[in-house]
C-alpha cells in the first residue's frame, strides 16, 4: 500500500512548516523569499490534499521565483546556507516528492540529489529533513537499502537536534524498510526501541504505526499471539480510515500465516 508507506515516511516531514529565516544570514529576507515560501507552502497543502500536479506547480514557481536571490545571494559570515539557499534545497527536496507521485521518477531522483549535494554546513535539522524525503523516495522506487542508508543519516540528525518525534518518525520508517529485505529481527529491535520515547509523546499517528509494524514483525518470526495483540491495541490506536484498513489487511494475512493450505 503505497499511500500508507507514504503516510509513514512523511509523518515528520508534511507537519513541518518552512524553516524560519536562516537569522545568522548575512542578507534579509526579500519579499521573493517570501512569496518562495509561500509557494512552498502552498505545495504541502496540494501534496497533502493529494493534488500532485498542482503541488509540483507550486513548487516549480517557488524554484524559479527564488532562482532571481540565489544568482544576487552574498554568502552568510559563517559560510552557512542562506535563507534563499534554505529555500532552495528544500523546495527542491519537496519538488522530488511530486515529480515521484506524478510517475517522473528519474526527475525525483536527480532532484532530491540535487538538494543534499547543497547541504554543505546546512543545520541539522534542515540535513534530516532532506535525507528523510530521500529516504521516502527510495522506499518508494523499491531501492530499501538506499532508503535504510538514507534514514540512518536522517535518525543522527533529528538526535543531534533534539528532535525526538523525527527520530522516532525515520526509525519507523527504517524498521519498515528493514522488513521489506527480510530483517524482521532487526525491524523488532528497532522499533521496540521507540517504545518508551514513543509512549512520552502525544503523537497517535507515530504510536499506530510502531504498533502495527511491530505487530508485522512478530507474525513474519511466528510469534502469531503477539502479532494479533499488536494489531489488536493498533486498531484501537488508528485514526483514519487507512489506518483501520491496514491493520485488517494484517490480520488476514496473519490468518493465512498461521492456517497455509
Amino acid at each position: 500500500m503505497k499511500s500508507l508507506l507514504y503516510v509513514l515516511a512523511l509523518s515528520s516531514i508534511l507537519g513541518l512548516t518552512v524553516p524560519k529565516p536562516n537569522l545568522q544570514a548575512a542578507e534579509a529576507t526579500s519579499p521573493t523569499n517570501q512569496t518562495s515560501k509561500s509557494l512552498i507552502e502552498a505545495g504541502l497543502k496540494a501534496y497533502k490534499e493529494q493534488d500532485y500536479e498542482l503541488a509540483v506547480k507550486k513548487w516549480q514557481q517557488a524554484l524559479k521565483n527564488n532562482g532571481e536571490n540565489l544568482r544576487s545571494a552574498t554568502t552568510s559570515a559563517e559560510n552557512t546556507p542562506t535563507d534563499n539557499q534554505i529555500t532552495d534545497i528544500e523546495g527542491k527536496a519537496y519538488l522530488a516528492l511530486g515529480y515521484q507521485m506524478t510517475g517522473e521518477e528519474a526527475l525525483a531522483r536527480e532532484t532530491v540529489a540535487q538538494a543534499k549535494q547543497q547541504l554543505i554546513k546546512a543545520s541539522s535539522l534542515l540535513q534530516a529533513k532532506i535525507f528523510n524525503i530521500s529516504g521516502t523516495i527510495n522506499l518508494n522506487s523499491g531501492r530499501y537499502e538506499a532508503a535504510i542508508a538514507d534514514w540512518k543519516v536522517a535518525s543522527s540528525a533529528y538526535e543531534q537536534s533534539k528532535d525526538t518525534t523525527g527520530l522516532i518518525g525515520t526509525s519507523i520508517a527504517r524498521a519498515v524498510a528493514l522488513q521489506k529485505i527480510g530483517q524482521y529481527r532487526q525491524s523488532l529491535n528497532l522499533l521496540n526501541r521507540t517504545s518508551t520515547e514513543i509512549n512520552r509523546l502525544d503523537n497517535p499517528n507515530l504510536k499506530f504505526q510502531q504498533l502495527h509494524n511491530l505487530g508485522v514483525a512478530y507474525a513474519k518470526v511466528g510469534d502469531y499471539p503477539q502479532a494479533e495483540t499488536l494489531f489488536d491495541q493498533a486498531s484501537k490506536q488508528g485514526q483514519t480510515p487507512e489506518q483501520k484498513a491496514a491493520v485488517s489487511i494484517s490480520l488476514g494475512n496473519l490468518i493465512l500465516d498461521k492456517n497455509p493450505s
